[in-house]
């Protein structure tokens, strides 16, 4: 398709987005004749032999059958032969681009259905012929440059080709105001994508073409330049000037009645710039300067700065237009004229309450992106999931509802905006429950971050702030990233969904801008920042960072902005939003404060239990009580005020208490249930055997780590190896006990059947036999690690087969 002139490409485009509105997976000769009843030349012909093109679109709407395919279409076999044929026709004429004129014979010279739309209208290809004949331009195939390389814009809106405006009544007045200036007449658009720079211009033309443009401009015409079509082919040296001059000298000779407008003007500035030639912006220079040439340019902030604010002569000849992202009213306004346009496009209806959505949704969950542009893709596709919704037979009503925008928004962003299902109601209102089958105790912090949860998920917390943020602090092993790794499993399905960093690597100064990316210049520029591009690919996640207190204290102040306002600005000058993060930062600081504590504690409870007294349970979680205040006054001591307030928190961790450790050690065995489960074995532990792990593996210095050590020698070592000489095998059913005697762990066989296991996750009931507690494949991960200083030495295990046969591993 490389040999279709300006027209017939557009012609082409409008045969693909008709294609891909009846979702076919073909375009059509239906659809090509559509597009070729869009363009304004083709249009004037037909309408020369008394026929009404707009009849000829009706009729092919009417009789287009609508799929369900929804990639991009190709064309057909029989659209194919029409271009071939076309670009025969063009060789014969000895002319390089292929018209709509020539894709128009070339419907005829097919025999195609397709023709009997216009030969039911009274024309023949012989009368077309005829006409074209007459046609100079057409014969010759010279056309001017303004007809090659250029679009024109006041033609379209006189032909309703182009989507109203509203909302930019000032912009306009605006570009009006410098266009009747007498020097430095040339408009520059500045926005950021998306912002409707274009449809500012479009406005323009609209106004030119229904009167209400001023008197000095009524007649004339804006021309967009295609800056692609003017550099291709222009491969050899002075081919590219010799087009912009012509382009230059037939707008010269239209004696002021033609504004140029070059879309994405910053394109300008190198084009055609080969060895030995001026750029095109070189070569436009001196006609602006002279006032020969005018010229409406758009651009974004960024490329401004990088192309225009460096090449003053070339600056100073444009007057600057900011335009800024609308309000959420006036996005409203922008999409209820748009509507129309849309609703017939998708033959769907928006009522009212899903433009605002579409607004408000795309305003606080889409951030890299801006209003109007997003809220009108939203729409689009979500009106797309209706009509598909509509041709699958899933959904009878046409209405765009709010419940498909939240929809849209959460497949784009994984966010869960969804209106609250029953289901996930529950599990909102019970989060503390949830969180607290994987976190044992710290009821405070699990409060926290629930009623954090809860605000964000029904949107009641800040729009301009995190969800939450906060400090967690505590003696090691107690649940900290434990519960940071929970919640992401709760709220998205998997622990990864969290963005975790080790604040030890930011420990010197010019580590910190490896947070937000290296600046210009340095090693790393390209990459990106680790926390602003973790945050940019997962908008909605948990972001730890563990033992923020080693971090250098210019990280303290990202952390301000970050916590203020929601968002930081990575090196390359975007904004990353982290209005949908909650924020939680570890923090061992006040731990050797901590560890002598408990130290002392263990010690007391060790002599205690020499004596034969019952072993004391309430005195650490008591002077840990007095410890909290000792560390908050730490804490101040280490960070600014400015920092600590900016954390809608600070949640002390409790050391875990024996009691806890029963509860922990069940959450360990139910993981190594779920690995086991892979293999086809089933266990059960007794009571017993499970208050001898929380004795063994308590420690209140180092948490819960010893007791994932001790499970591991005592429990999954002698499986493993009683597994791979095939004393277990699929389908056994494990009972595991400990002998007070024999002070060791025994592995009994109760049952051998063909069946896996396969318990419900969270089951955890009480098997037949007394003291034994049956728990199925835990979804539920272990405590993490161990006490590497001081190892817990696991009692010496046994193995007993069906009938109560001792067994000993063989290793």
């Amino acid at each position: 398709m490389s040999h279709l002139d300006t027209r017939a490409t557009q012609v082409l485009q409008l045969a693909q987005k008709e294609t891909k509105r009846i979702q076919q997976a073909l375009i059509e000769p239906e659809q090509i004749l559509y597009g070729l009843l869009f363009d304004g030349e083709i249009f004037r012909l037909i309408s020369q032999f008394s026929s009404d093109p707009t009849k000829i679109i009706k009729e092919i709407e009417g009789k287009e059958m609508t799929g369900q395919f929804t990639d991009e279409p190709t064309l057909s076999e029989p659209s194919k032969k029409i271009f071939e044929d076309a670009y025969s026709m063009v060789k014969k004429r000895g002319v390089e681009f292929i018209s709509p004129e020539d894709i128009l014979l070339a419907l005829f010279s097919q025999n195609i259905a397709t023709a009997n739309y216009l030969s039911t209208q009274g024309i023949k290809k012989e009368d077309l012929e005829n006409k074209l004949s007459k046609n100079s331009t057409y014969v010759s195939g010279k056309k001017s440059a303004l007809e090659s390389y250029g679009i024109d814009l006041t033609e379209q809106a006189k032909n309703g080709q182009l989507d109203p405006i509203a909302g930019r009544d000032k912009e306009i007045e605006r570009v009006i105001h410098i266009l009747l200036r007498r020097t430095k007449n040339n408009p520059i658009i500045i926005g950021e994508a998306g912002v409707g720079k274009t449809a500012i211009v479009e406005g323009l033309a609209k106004k030119i073409v229904d009167g209400s443009a001023p008197k000095d401009l009524l007649q004339k015409k804006i021309i967009q330049i295609d800056l692609s079509s003017l550099v291709a082919g222009a491969s050899h040296r002075g081919e590219f000037e010799e087009r912009l001059r012509s382009l230059i000298k037939e707008t010269q000779s239209a004696a002021g009645m033609v504004i140029l407008f070059i879309d994405e003007i910053h394109t300008l500035i190198g084009a055609g710039d080969t060895e030995g030639a001026l750029d095109a912006s070189n070569i436009v220079k001196p006609f602006l300067a002279r006032g020969q040439l005018q010229i409406i340019g758009t651009t974004t902030t960024s490329e401004y700065r990088k192309h225009f604010e460096k090449d003053k002569a070339f600056e100073r000849r444009f007057q600057p237009v900011i335009v800024t992202e609308p309000d959420e009213d006036t996005a409203v306004e922008m999409l209820n004229v748009l509507k129309p346009k849309y609703e017939a496009f998708h033959k769907v209806t928006f009522p009212p309450d899903s433009l605002k959505a579409a607004v408000y949704l795309s305003k606080r969950y889409i951030g890299e992106r801006y209003l109007p542009d997003k809220a009108v893709d939203l729409l689009d596709e979500a009106a797309a999931e209706v009509r598909l919704g509509q041709n699958e037979g899933k959904r009878s009503d046409n209405a765009v509802s709010r419940s498909d925008i939240e929809k849209v928004v959460s497949n784009w962003t994984g966010i869960p905006i969804t209106k609250l299902t029953e289901n996930e109601s529950e599990k909102l209102l019970h989060l503390e429950d949830t969180i607290h089958k994987r976190l044992i105790n710290q009821e405070t912090a699990v409060k926290a971050v629930a009623e954090a949860v809860r605000r964000g998920r029904i949107g009641l917390s800040s729009a301009n702030r995190p969800i939450a943020s906060f400090i967690f602090l505590g003696p090691t092993g107690v649940g900290k990233t434990e519960l940071a790794k929970t919640l992401g499993e709760i709220l998205f399905g998997k622990e990864e969904a969290m963005v975790r960093l080790d604040m030890s690597e930011y420990m010197e100064k010019h580590e910190v801008s490896k947070l937000i990316g290296a600046p210009p210049g340095y090693v790393g520029y390209e990459e990106g920042g680790q926390l602003t591009e973790a945050v940019r690919t997962k908008p909605y996640s948990i972001v730890l960072l563990d033992e923020i207190e080693k971090a250098h204290p210019d990280v303290f102040n990202i952390l301000l902005q970050l916590l203020e306002d929601g968002r930081l600005t990575d090196n390359k000058g975007n904004t990353i939003s982290f209005k949908n993060t909650i924020i939680i930062a570890t923090s061992n600081i006040g731990s050797s404060l901590i560890q002598q504590q408990l130290e002392s504690t263990k010690k007391e409870q060790s002599a205690q239990t020499k004596l034969g007294q019952p072993e004391i349970q309430s005195d650490v979680a008591k002077k840990f009580e007095e410890l909290s205040k000792i560390l908050l006054v730490e804490l101040r001591k280490f960070f600014k005020p400015e920092l600590l307030n900016r954390f809608d928190g600070v949640v002390i961790f409790e050391p875990l208490s024996q009691k806890n450790m029963n509860e922990v050690a069940l959450l360990g065995i139910k993981a190594t249930q779920k690995l086991l489960n892979q293999q086809g074995i089933d266990i059960s532990v007794t009571q017993e055997a499970l208050n001898q792990l929380a004795r063994e593996g308590y420690d209140p210095i180092y948490g819960a780590r010893p007791l994932r050590r001790l499970i591991q020698s005592a429990i999954e070592n002698p499986i493993a190896i009683l597994i791979i000489n095939k004393t277990f095998v699929s389908g056994d059913k494990i009972l595991i006990n400990f002998d007070q005697t024999k002070q060791e762990f025994i592995f009994t066989k109760t049952a051998s059947t063909a069946q896996t296991s396969q318990a419900n996750p969270q089951n955890i009931e009480q098997s037949n036999q007394p003291g034994v507690v049956q728990n199925g494949s835990g979804q539920v991960p272990p405590a993490n690690g161990i006490n590497p200083q001081q190892p817990a030495q696991p009692s010496q295990p046994s193995v007993q087969g069906v009938g109560g046969t001792q067994m000993q591993p063989q290793n």
